[in-house]
This record gives C-alpha cells, structure tokens and sequence, in this order.
C-alpha cells in the first residue's frame, strides 16, 4: 500500500510525455478553436490550430521534464486564487459565516 501511494506521488499522471490534466486542457481548446474556425468559414486557416497544439505540446514536455508536477503546482495556485464565499470579517484575521 504504502509503495502505491509512493509512487503516484513520485510519478505524476502523463500523457504523450506531458502531465495528464494540462495536455487534455490544451486538446479541449485546440478542438474548440478548430470548430470556431470551421463555423465562421475559416476553413483554409485550420492548420492554426493543429501547429498550436504541437508547439504548445512541446512546451508542456519541455516544463514538465524541468518540473515533473508543473500542473499540480498551477492548480494549486489557481485554487488559492479563489475568493472566499459567505464570509465576513471579524476582529483580527478571522471569518465568520
């Protein structure tokens, strides 16, 4: 058991050589780009899309060779961006509902 645990800390999820949840990130909008080419008639530009998701491809292995858990280091950031809902400020650096 604790070997899993070990392991999966140590070897982030990849996917064609780039971390799993950025490289299906990067697909999703590659896609979405090449449906809004292809709904406006923009069809001889469809080759925008598809260097985009290479080079940006490449980017992601090149960042992830450097820093293996580079997407769990930008989602973490991400969540602390994020506001606190509901809250009120209290005396001193305390939050009430």
């Amino acid at each position: 058991m604790k070997e899993e645990i070990l392991k999966s800390v140590a070897a982030p999820s990849r996917l064609f050589y780039a971390p799993f949840r950025l490289f299906i990130m990067n697909a999703v909008l590659c896609v979405l780009s090449m449906l809004v080419f292809l709904v406006y008639g923009a069809g001889a530009y469809m080759w925008i899309p598809v260097v985009n998701f290479f080079v940006i491809h490449l980017i992601l292995m090149i960042a992830a060779q450097a820093e293996p858990h580079i997407d769990n280091i930008i989602f973490l950031k991400l969540s602390f961006l994020a506001k606190t809902r509901n809250a009120v400020r209290e005396k001193g650096d305390k939050f009430a509902p």
